[in-house]
Formats: C-alpha cells, structure tokens, sequence
C-alpha cells in the first residue's frame, strides 16, 4: 500500500565558517534505479547568509521550494534519472512499438547524444536551458544539422511518453529551437552520357540495380525487398509493398509508401533477363541480402523469398 505523504516545512540552517550560506532540508518521495519508492533527505543551498541577512527572507525561499514538494502535481517519479527513466521504463514499453530501423536509430542517438548528455539529471532537472546548450554544443562541434534535429526529436518523444505518463507536467524540449539550416551545396547528379558510360563499367548485380534506381527513383531498402510478384509485365509497373533494413523487413514508412512505380521498357530489361535464364522463382525475392566478398559489399539475387 502506498504511503501516504505529509505536509512538510522543512528546517532551516546556516552552514560554513568564512561564506556562510542558508540550507533548506526535507524528506523526498523518490524512485531508485530498479523503480522501487523511497524516502530519501534532500539538502539545498537556498543563498548566502551575506545576501539573504534575515532568517525570515530565508524562510520565504524554503517555503516556496516545499510548496513544489507539499503540491497536487508533485511526482516522484519527477526525481527519477533520465538514464533510469529509459532504461527501465521507456525502451521496454516504447521500442517495440517502432519499426526495426527507428528501434535503431533511437538506440544510437540515446547511447552516443543523449545518455551521456543528459544520463545522470532528474527529469524534473531536464528544462530548456540544459536541453538548449547539448543542442548548441552538438552544433558546435561539427555535427550536421539533421543529426541535431534527429536528436531533438528523438528527445521530444521520450520526455512527450514522460508527461503522458504524468511523470512531468511539461516537454520542455518544445522549447528549444535549432538555428535556420543553411543550404546544403548543390548535389552532383550524372547526366545521360554519364550514366551511359557508368553502366557498361559496373559487375552484376551493381548494375542492376543502378539502373533500377535512376529509372524508378526508389529507396534502396525498397529495391532489395521487391519479390518477382511485385512486377506486372504487361502493365510495365512494380508495386513497393515491403522495405528491407539490416535484413528485416517491414512495410513503408507511411501509407504512401505503399504505391505503384512505371518502369517502362528501360526497367523491364532488369528483370525480362532472369526469365530468359530460367533462374526465376516467382514468390522470391529480386534482390536480397548483402554478402560481402573482401572489403567490398554487393547485393546478389536470391532464389527462395
């Protein structure tokens, strides 16, 4: 049964010799690394007694602390470290309801942005200020404008999952803001002739799917999951139903992803060849899984799905 808690004042002390400051103190409901409640003695200085010259003055700052403490919103689960917070509550509840390729995503930006900015803080202690100045500080080091939006986003959804579970009141990432993205230069594209010359000079199935890329304008993770039924020969069309990451599978992103691409007689080329091989399966894959030969990596075709 859950403790019930009591209305606290709180004590007041001076400590020091030379620069005297005000203590405050109280009893705290807080939740430990395993999510068990505790009661635990929680000290603040409150200022220096050279500022604050009158107990009273002192007093008014305590009581406007306890009042956080003593007050209807109050969480414990507040005081909890954000490191605690994700790992024992968020990942096992939240990551698995992500696709295979954010699952990853979140997982990096928590183990190399964000734990070891952010790990050791109570999330009531996680406001815009510290939130801002790891946002700026990754800016500042070289990271690409993105991968600090990708952040801040990836933080916006764990804090967002704290306040619906009532652990804080508000996401104070929301607060924060990234300054304007300069333009990227120009990215190189290959001309015809380019291509031209490109596609004679590269193996199989590099070729392939070079020339499936340009002409469909498909992801790759799309590309490497397209089955041999995907493919509708006499309306010169491929359907996207699947996308493929580090080997799993999964459907688009969005429900747009899932549409109808023209290949045109270009395209049709690519897959018309297998057939004429008799190397075709229907119900397996066209392309499929990386395997690597030395320092490089190609994607070769796949008999069975």
């Amino acid at each position: 049964m859950a403790r019930k808690r009591s209305f606290q004042r709180g004590s007041l002390f001076q400590r020091g010799k030379r620069n005297k400051v005000w203590v405050g103190r109280w009893w705290e409901e807080t939740i430990d690394g395993e999510g068990r409640s505790v009661r635990v003695r929680r000290s603040e200085i409150l200022g220096e007694v050279a500022a604050l010259t009158s107990q009273r003055q002192a007093a008014r700052l305590l009581a406007q602390r306890m009042q956080l403490i003593n007050g209807d919103h109050y969480s414990p689960q507040a005081t909890r470290k954000f490191v605690d917070f994700v790992r024992v509550d968020w990942e096992p509840v939240m990551l698995p309801t992500m696709k295979y390729a954010t699952q990853k995503s979140y997982a990096y930006f928590l183990r190399v942005h964000l734990i070891p900015a952010l790990g050791d803080l109570p999330l009531r202690d996680i406001g815009r200020v510290p939130i801002q100045t790891m946002l700026n500080a990754k800016l500042a080091t070289g990271l690409a404008w993105e991968t600090v939006h990708h952040v801040q986003c990836a933080l916006s959804k764990i804090l967002g999952t704290a306040v619906e579970w009532g652990y804080i009141e508000a996401n104070p990432v929301r607060m924060t803001r990234l300054p304007r993205r300069l333009r990227n230069r120009q990215r190189t594209v290959l001309t015809p002739d380019q291509l031209r010359l490109l596609l004679p000079r590269l193996p199989e199935p590099s070729r392939s799917l070079v020339l499936l890329l340009v002409v469909t304008g498909l992801r790759i993770g799309e590309l490497l999951a397209l089955r041999w039924r995907h493919v509708d020969f006499e309306a010169q069309t491929l359907r996207v139903e699947q996308t493929v990451y580090d080997g799993h599978f999964d459907e688009p992103k969005s429900r747009h992803g899932v549409r109808l691409i023209p290949l045109g007689l270009l395209g049709l080329e690519v897959f018309v060849e297998p057939i004429c091989c008799g190397s075709m399966q229907f119900g397996g894959l066209g392309f499929s899984e990386r395997q690597r030969h030395g320092a490089g990596s190609t994607h070769a075709f796949v008999q069975a799905a």
